[in-house]
This record gives structure tokens, C-alpha cells and sequence, in this order.
């Protein structure tokens, strides 16, 4: 088992020693400023700073939403207007990096406070891109037998 986790480390360690390469290569090339984005993806999809400045600017919005939905009640009507809310954010991340806007592939919504989705069924790659795979009683993305 040590050897397992000898492995695994040492995989995760270059992983972190080329996107510190690349970001390294970013910054002399492009002289962007992208601690906290994926460099290899920045690099693969051409992103300039205004891109990386607008995807941390909605990081920080979308966090600040988060930060609201999780002191609603889970029953707040609200949390559907704040599912809308996110539903626009992940469109424009998905602008940001340059991705085609597909609903298909946003992830976040499942992260939002109060979601009980299955999280686990909904990243799994046999599923993911087809659709989300909602919880019925889900205070966010649940409904109504009547609806």
C-alpha cells in the first residue's frame, strides 16, 4: 500500500512541478497574472488577463451567492431564484474560458448549499455532458409531482 501512495505522489508532484512550468511560461509569454487558474488550460485555450480577471471575478460573485443561499432556509422560494442566479454565472465561465456554452457541462450548480443531488452520479464520466441527474426533493433543483 505505501507503494501505492509512493506513486500516487509522486504522480500528483509532477503534475504540480508542469503547471508550475507552464505558468511559469504564461508569465514570461503573456505576462498573465493566473494564480489560480488551471495554467495548461489557460495556455491551451488562449485566454489573455482580461479572460482570467472576468473568471476570478465570477468566482468571487458566484462564492458571495453561495455565501447567501447557505443562510436561507432550504424552504426560502428565493433558492430558485438563486439556482437562475448561478445557471447564469456557469454560462459565463463558460464564456470566459472559451468553452461553448452547454448547460450539459456546468458542475457547480451541484455544489450550491442545500443541493442534495447526487453529486457522485452527476460527475461520473459515464454520465456527465447528458444531462444532470436530479433529486425529486432537492430544495434547489427538486419539484412538485404537480409541477
Amino acid at each position: 500500500m505505501s507503494d501505492i501512495r509512493e506513486a500516487v505522489a509522486a504522480a500528483f508532484q509532477r503534475i504540480r512541478d508542469r503547471q508550475q512550468e507552464v505558468a511559469g511560461e504564461l508569465a514570461e509569454d503573456h505576462q498573465l497574472d493566473c494564480k489560480t487558474c488551471n495554467p495548461i488550460l489557460v495556455k491551451k485555450q488562449g485566454l489573455v488577463q482580461a479572460d482570467i480577471d472576468a473568471i476570478a471575478e465570477l468566482h468571487v460573485v458566484m462564492n458571495r451567492l453561495f455565501e447567501h443561499m447557505s443562510e436561507l432556509d432550504p424552504t426560502d422560494r428565493e433558492l430558485k431564484e438563486c439556482v437562475a442566479t448561478l445557471q447564469c454565472i456557469e454560462f459565463g465561465m463558460q464564456r470566459a474560458w472559451k468553452f461553448e456554452e452547454d448547460v450539459n457541462y456546468h458542475t457547480w450548480w451541484m455544489r450550491a448549499p442545500h443541493c442534495i443531488c447526487p453529486r457522485m452520479d452527476n460527475m461520473d464520466m459515464a454520465f456527465f455532458g447528458r444531462g444532470p441527474i436530479l433529486q425529486q426533493d432537492c430544495p434547489l433543483h427538486g419539484w412538485d409531482e404537480a409541477e
